[in-house]
């Protein structure tokens, strides 16, 4: 994607346990990249929390993997927006990875 302040990844719709990955631009001088999870279920009748994965990664020269990853949790229900930072190193590509938990229920 290319850079920019904000980035938007538009309405996504998920299957349990699909995932959909991006891979990011990190511009320069970014330190944090903020991550805004909302959930738009057009059925207001469901009111079963979903949970949903994020998982992010940057690969840098000489650093493990582990060091610069991280994965989230969250129970989002109708309506509901989670909002989180995570730390980037410009220029990098970041990953990320977006998906609905495999045993959460619903369509």
């Amino acid at each position: 994607l290319p850079q920019s302040e904000v980035i938007s990844l538009g309405d996504l719709e998920f299957q349990p346990s699909e995932i959909k990955r991006f891979f990011l631009d990190v511009p320069k001088g970014a330190t944090w990249m903020d991550v805004i999870i909302q959930d738009h279920r057009p059925d207001m009748d469901d009111s079963a929390p979903r949970m949903v994965v994020l998982h992010t990664i940057q690969l840098l020269q000489h650093a493990a993997y582990r060091d610069n990853e991280m994965q989230k949790h969250f129970n989002l229900l109708p309506g509901a927006t989670k909002v989180t930072s995570i730390p980037v190193y410009e220029g990098v590509t970041a990953e990320l990875a977006l998906a609905r938990y495999w045993s959460t229920q619903g369509p």
